[in-house]
């Protein structure tokens, strides 16, 4: 679907920027030498997050190393379910569930799928998953217990 008349150029400058913005900022986020195992594990799925968004052909298949991220959240919750972002991990893991998992099975008809797929749906979630892990990591200390050590 073309949205937008804009030549090639225009497109590929676009996306180069994209794509160093989104590099510059997982180098960022990243930094903190001697982090923790957990921070670590938060690091290496905000990694296969930002993978995914930088391919400009990723395919559906491709969102399944999403797993690594969404199981890494699940083991947070369960082993600190007091951290101040329980809820909004909570809230990430249920919308990607929907939007990857469930929403293609309920929708009606061709159609209605072959639009889903135009529209890429994946790309936001993967996004939003982008958004939270990176506000996990700059927030860590808060997440962790106090008598955790690095």
């Amino acid at each position: 679907i073309n949205l937008v008349n804009l030549d090639r150029k225009t497109v590929q400058a676009t996306w180069y920027i994209l794509a160093l913005s989104l590099l510059l900022a997982l180098a960022f986020i990243i930094s903190k030498p001697n982090a923790g195992i957990e921070r670590r594990w938060l690091e290496y799925g905000l990694t296969t997050t930002a993978v995914l968004m930088l391919s400009p052909h990723s395919t559906r298949l491709y969102f399944s190393t999403l797993i690594l991220p969404f199981s890494i959240l699940v083991i947070l919750l369960l082993k600190h379910p007091e951290n101040p972002y329980a809820k909004t991990m909570k809230y990430i893991l249920g919308a990607c569930f929907f939007v990857n998992t469930l929403a293609p099975l309920i929708l009606p008809g061709r159609q209605a799928s072959l639009a889903y797929e135009t529209h890429s749906p994946y790309f936001f979630a993967c996004l939003m998953l982008f958004i939270v892990l990176s506000q996990l990591i700059l927030q860590f200390e808060k997440i962790r217990p106090a008598g955790y050590n690095e």
